[in-house]
């Protein structure tokens, strides 16, 4: 009954850890009109990748931070498939903000948390700053593990996150790692220092975390000590 239990609260809080992962991010171009049936025509313009149109607005004063469903214009830019890599940098050549937040975090957080490596560099490169944790706990390395990208992982942990700090629900980021069998990211961690023994709320392990993820393979590299 304890270990079903246990595994139970386990499956909520892998809910909870993984709200930032690629699949519940929207793609820039799929989205269709914005509640109450209005968008405009810069909002079409860089969900569609229009650059010609897109660059013609913003010449003549549209508002480059609008937002569409909550997210800014560079995250729509960020989303897209591949990331736009013109229609990004087009928005910050016009001043568009390299931090504001939206529903999924900043640019820099959207980056990360898709692993888009390029639009993580251009981001990067015209200035911008990652944030610290998120309301629900979360850390930029949380976000930046649930991408997927071992090289966006090692510049976040370079800048120093803590490889072991816990969410709300006291998963680490490692735990991420482990569930999502993201194997080098995993090694990643734990060669700066993450620490296989610490538990979550309700005293799951890194190795349960794997397990829950059907990544039988995982728990050998995580030896409790």
């Amino acid at each position: 009954m304890e270990r079903s239990r246990k595994i139970v609260n386990l499956a909520f809080v892998v809910v909870v850890l993984l709200t930032g992962c690629e699949e519940r991010l929207p793609s820039g171009d799929s989205f269709s009109e914005a509640p109450g049936g209005s968008r405009s025509a810069l909002v079409k313009a860089v969900l569609q990748g229009d650059i010609d149109v897109a660059s013609r607005l913003l010449a003549n004063g549209e508002d480059v931070d609008r937002k569409h469903w909550g997210i800014t214009l560079l995250g729509h830019a960020i989303l897209s498939r591949s990331c736009d890599s013109d229609m990004v940098q087009l928005l910050i050549s016009h001043g568009a903000s390299l931090d504001a937040d939206s529903n999924e975090g900043t640019p820099l957080t959207i980056a990360a948390t898709t692993g888009k490596q390029l639009c993580f560099d251009l981001l990067l490169k015209a200035g911008a700053k990652k944030r610290g944790a998120t309301s629900s706990g979360e850390s930029f390395l949380h976000s930046a593990v649930s991408g997927r990208n071992s090289n966006i992982v090692r510049w976040a942990i370079e800048a120093g996150e803590d490889v072991n700090f816990p969410n709300k629900e006291g998963a680490t980021p490692l735990m991420t790692a482990a569930y999502l069998g993201a194997h080098e990211i995993v090694d990643v961690i734990v060669s700066a220092g993450g620490d296989v023994n610490l538990s979550d709320n309700n005293g799951n392990t890194a190795a349960d975390y794997a397990l829950l993820g059907g990544n039988k393979d995982i728990p050998e590299k995580l030896p409790r000590q």
